[in-house]
């Protein structure tokens, strides 16, 4: 029995195990809708594999609670920045998610400091600002910030307090990924998108399974190469990011690449 006859026979069994009908995935889902890409993705690429499965839904969990949950098996899976930590402690899928985008990153600011922003031309500019960012606990973003230079607030828990908090003085901006900044605005309007700057490293988000659906990985590895090959990943970024792009005039902001830690 090869390989892949191999885990679609663990797979059955796994289904066997549990009853009649589809696998039951619990994943996280978010309230302003910058899951439902990875919804559709991931259910895609099982689909893709010839093992589809149904998406149970946790809405709106914070962050910390979903490094707790997945640790307990509580929670199958989700999707991450790729780091050291995450790959020892859980199960990475070796397949970058966004092509890169979430590596492009754009600021929610107060409207009025705006003009802050429109002199900045390098990323000694911007530096010498003096402007925080504000992040969440454990973000990849945060250690790219540091190993730049650049000043961090860390806000433990519900990171969406970060929004408030940029309103409120405490921290200046909130750095976000290009694809879902301009959904984060039109929830946010006392915030504005900064206009002039794209800040860019390279890194993409993957899903990561808890150690106990480990066995999914390569199941999951499979249905999305095969996702990438025949156009759908690219048609499924289109679908749900297109739209927010375009508006944000990438090309014509001034690029600051930064160094990753």
């Amino acid at each position: 029995m090869g390989w892949w006859q191999g885990l679609k026979a663990g797979w059955t069994s796994w289904r066997r195990a549990r009853g009649a009908g589809r696998p039951v995935l619990t994943v996280v889902r978010f309230s302003d809708g910058t899951s439902d890409y990875f919804h559709e993705l991931l259910g895609a690429a099982f689909a893709a594999a010839d093992m589809p499965v149904e998406l149970d839904f946790l809405d709106d969990v914070p962050q910390p609670r979903i490094n707790a949950l997945l640790d307990s098996d509580s929670l199958t899976l989700h999707w991450f920045l790729r780091n050291e930590e995450r790959y020892t402690r859980w199960a990475p899928v070796p397949f970058g998610l966004t092509h890169g985008l979430v590596g492009r990153r754009i600021l929610l600011i107060r409207p009025a400091d705006q003009p802050l922003y429109d002199t900045v031309r390098t990323i000694d500019d911007f530096r010498a600002l003096g402007r925080i960012g504000g992040f969440g606990v454990e973000w990849y973003d945060t250690k790219v910030w540091q190993a730049n230079e650049l000043p961090v607030l860390e806000q433990p828990g519900d990171w969406r307090v970060l929004y408030r908090m940029v309103a409120g003085g405490t921290v200046d901006y909130f750095s976000r990924a290009v694809t879902e900044i301009q959904g984060e605005a039109a929830l946010h309007p006392e915030l504005a998108i900064e206009r002039h700057l794209l800040f860019h490293y390279e890194r993409d988000q993957r899903f990561f399974l808890s150690r106990r659906h480990a066995d999914l990985a390569p199941v999951l590895a499979e249905g999305l190469a095969r996702l990438s090959a025949d156009g759908t990943v690219d048609a499924l970024i289109a679908k749900h990011y297109g739209e927010r792009l375009s508006p944000l005039a990438l090309d014509k902001r001034v690029l600051l690449r930064l160094r990753r830690p």
